[in-house]
């Protein structure tokens, strides 16, 4: 772009400025024939350049100007293009975003809801839980309460059955007759191999009164003798009774 103007201006100083043998041909000629010589008028010539080299000048910096803006102006224009595509593009996932946050902030808003709803649910359920538990644990301990557990008594046929251990309990505290007993049974445990103690008989007096008077006589007495064994009479109480009692203890 730059050596274009000064191209322009060699051409055209060299077209436009005549040479010393055009000049001196002209002043022979007009001597010949008897015109007088003009004298030259240089700065007429100087001006005359100057004004064409700056048209010249001109009209080719207007043409690359107009050339580049051209370029610049369908740049500018495709940069312009590309932006809108990228706004339309944008607004677009910019609505799906919206309408996806407005889904779930209604699924949250409605969990959030189950939530509270579940969270209250528990706690009621839980209290009844507890209370059904502690009614349970209360009603079988008030079951239990005319049950003993003996500790001692080998394990052999019969030795278990209700006469026998109406006549053990008789012949242990010394009563004046044998207590009624309704039913006696091991304790649910795996039959014991040799050399392992016998499992714990549990027997349910039918009367409270004999239930009451054996475990009080028991507590006098923690191990008795009988027919060559040594037992121990115990109340029968529930397993979270028992644990409680003997963390107590």
């Amino acid at each position: 772009m730059s050596n274009k103007p000064g191209k322009t201006r060699q051409t055209t100083i060299s077209a436009s400025k005549p040479s010393s043998t055009s000049q001196t041909t002209c002043e022979k000629q007009m001597a010949e024939e008897g015109t007088p010589a003009m004298p030259f008028d240089f700065e007429g010539f100087k001006r005359e350049l100057r004004e064409d080299l700056v048209g010249a000048m001109k009209k080719e910096v207007r043409s690359v100007l107009e050339s580049e803006l051209g370029f610049f102006k369908s740049e500018v224009l495709a940069l312009k293009s590309g932006l809108v595509e990228l706004k339309n593009t944008t607004n677009s996932e910019l609505a799906v975003l919206r309408s996806t946050l407005a889904s779930t902030e209604h699924s949250l808003s409605t969990c959030s809801d189950d939530v509270t709803t579940l969270q209250r649910d528990v706690k009621r359920l839980t209290e009844l839980a507890d209370t059904l538990q502690n009614k349970c644990e209360d009603l079988e301990g008030r079951s239990r309460r005319n049950n003993i557990r003996i500790v001692g008594i080998p394990e052999s046929p019969g030795s278990c059955s209700t006469s026998a251990i109406s006549a053990l309990l008789k012949d242990a505290f010394n009563l004046e007759k044998e207590p009624l007993v309704d039913r006696s049974h091991r304790s649910l445990q795996p039959v014991p191999q040799g050399g392992e103690p016998a499992r714990t008989v549990i027997a349910r007096l039918h009367y409270y009164k004999d239930c009451n008077d054996i475990l009080r006589l028991a507590r006098t007495k923690p191990r008795m003798r009988v027919d060559g064994m040594t037992i121990s009479v115990y109340p029968d109480f529930t397993a979270r009774v028992a644990k409680a009692r003997a963390a107590f203890n």
